[in-house]
């Protein structure tokens, strides 16, 4: 089976192509500009990932659109520019991974390990990132715009510059977080915890803190003028 699929105007090889072979079927993992990065026999999406990872000892910028990476080990592998706008790599282990500059648009990491990956400048749009482990993890100028990060486990994390306009992070943990210039325009903050975050310079414009626990957190710059903060609105300061 060989798709492609059409992305900002741009054309990508489809994640895997694939054919039944007996119990296993063939795998054809290219970049996203279409060279064929690994091909081999493996019974899943996840198992082939696996498989050309151990061959070729990163995947930078492979095309991973729609896969299904449920339960993969890619701990500490590269995957730079990488595109899995649509993937479902629920509970995949990419503890220390690189993923930056990686396109995750509405991709699934739902109860996802990242600790301690590198997501600089990854663009995680709509992706939904419930019960997600970031904790140490770099996202660094990171576009995170309605994603959802409920009950999301933050942190230590590098958020700075990050984008979380409009996300929902209800019961979030971020405590001790560095998000300095992060914007949180109209995002969902009911409930999270943000003990000790620096969020000097950030934009909580219209944001929502009902409930949200801020005991330490570094407010220097940070605007909050439409913010539930500012009217007081069940913040705990």
């Amino acid at each position: 089976m060989n798709v492609t699929a059409a992305a900002s105007g741009r054309r990508y090889a489809l994640v895997v192509s694939h054919k039944a072979k007996g119990l296993t079927m063939e795998f054809t993992l290219s970049t996203i500009d279409g060279a064929v990065l690994w091909s081999g026999h493996a019974s899943t999406h996840a198992e082939a990932v696996e498989s050309a990872a151990r061959s070729r000892g990163n995947l930078d910028r492979v095309s991973l659109r729609g896969a299904d990476l449920r339960g993969a080990n890619l701990a500490g592998l590269s995957l730079r520019g990488a595109d899995r706008t649509q993937a479902d790599p629920t509970a995949a282990h990419l503890v220390e991974a690189n993923l930056n500059e990686a396109l995750l648009v509405d991709a699934c990491l739902h109860k996802t390990r990242l600790k301690r990956a590198w997501l600089d400048s990854a663009c995680l749009f709509r992706a939904n990132m419930t019960k997600v482990r970031l904790i140490e993890a770099d996202l660094t100028d990171a576009n995170l715009t309605a994603a959802d990060l409920s009950g999301a486990a933050v942190m230590d994390a590098d958020l700075t510059r990050a984008c979380f306009n409009e996300a929902i992070m209800r019961r979030a943990c971020l405590r001790g977080a560095s998000a300095i210039g992060a914007a949180f325009r109209h995002a969902m903050l009911d409930d999270a915890s943000l003990l000790g975050i620096d969020l000097t310079g950030a934009d909580l414009r219209g944001a929502s803190l009902t409930g949200a626990r801020m005991a330490g957190a570094i407010l220097d710059g940070a605007a909050f003028d439409l913010a539930d903060a500012a009217a007081g609105n069940g913040v705990t300061p």
